[in-house]
């Protein structure tokens, strides 16, 4: 009786698998059928936008084709404290991603539309939307969010050049999601606080990340802030205290008067002439006067 032999159907997938081997080992270097549109210019850019402060780091293969900006990951800057937005990760209007085809030894391109990627970047759960379709957070769904970038601040669109700026209007909607989310994060943390042992534990950096945006201590998120010693008492103090309020040693007289801490009496009592104190009482400070 002859023994049995192993078989392998042409169509399953160990058989493509196979296939594909033998032809890599045939077959090593792919030769470039060419694309004309590998050298064309971008017509504009596809710009990722940014309005908080924490970077995002996020994998995608295309990256190393995009002649925008090249690299191994896409990187979303944080938005410096003197941005209101920061600068943008550019994708080029289009961007041509490499297809081999192990069974011809060639290799071509297709063309990727820029903006189908920069979505895909930020929500990939809808590829086809926009800044101008996004959905408020659903406190419901709130644990699947974490994939869609929109709700922490960052957006995408098309600019003419690589230095545009984004519209105003795009802009304003990103810090308007992205405080909307802090508050709901906020709530959350609230709750969690106030069931105690196991709840307090699942309070993490991003609900203090929400906290400290809007400058807010709560239990659960304590903020250090500088203090300097008062010449007068020795106390520690803001250092942007203009009256210690302490000893009530004055650090700041033009401020002092001009903003009605201080009366000119007062002022000339301390050894100030007059006629100068009562011209700094009408001065208001810069950080008060209306732009």
């Amino acid at each position: 009786m002859p023994e049995p032999t192993a078989t392998i159907s042409a169509s399953s997938p160990n058989a493509g698998r196979m296939t594909r081997t033998m032809m890599e080992r045939e077959n090593p270097d792919f030769v470039f059928t060419g694309n004309a549109n590998m050298t064309r210019a971008p017509e504009f850019y596809v710009g990722i936008f940014n309005v908080s402060d924490q970077q995002h780091l996020i994998e995608r293969p295309w990256v190393n084709y995009n002649p925008a900006q090249r690299g191994k990951i896409l990187v979303i800057p944080a938005r410096q404290e003197n941005e209101r937005v920061s600068k943008p990760f550019l994708i080029s209007d289009v961007v041509q991603i490499p297809i081999r085809n192990v069974y011809s030894g060639e290799m071509d391109t297709r063309g990727q539309d820029g903006k189908f990627l920069a979505q895909d970047a930020i929500n990939p759960e809808d590829s086809r939307g926009s800044w101008r379709t996004v959905k408020p957070v659903n406190a419901g769904l709130a644990a699947n969010e974490g994939t869609n970038l929109y709700n922490w601040g960052v957006f995408w669109e098309a600019v003419a050049t690589q230095t545009s700026t984004p519209s105003d209007e795009a802009v304003t909607a990103a810090y308007r999601r992205l405080e909307e989310n802090y508050n709901r994060l906020i709530e959350e943390a609230k709750m969690l606080w106030t069931a105690g042992g196991q709840g307090r534990a699942q309070i993490g950096n991003t609900h203090r990340r929400a906290a400290s945006y809007f400058g807010q201590e709560f239990e659960w998120n304590q903020l250090y802030r500088q203090r300097i010693e008062c010449e007068g008492c020795g106390e520690k103090i803001n250092p942007k205290a203009v009256i210690c309020p302490t000893c009530g040693a004055v650090r700041d007289w033009q401020k002092a008067l001009a903003l009605g801490m201080k009366t000119p009496a007062q002022a000339e009592a301390a050894g100030i002439v007059l006629a100068q104190a009562q011209d700094m009482a009408k001065k208001a400070p810069k950080s008060s006067r209306a732009d």
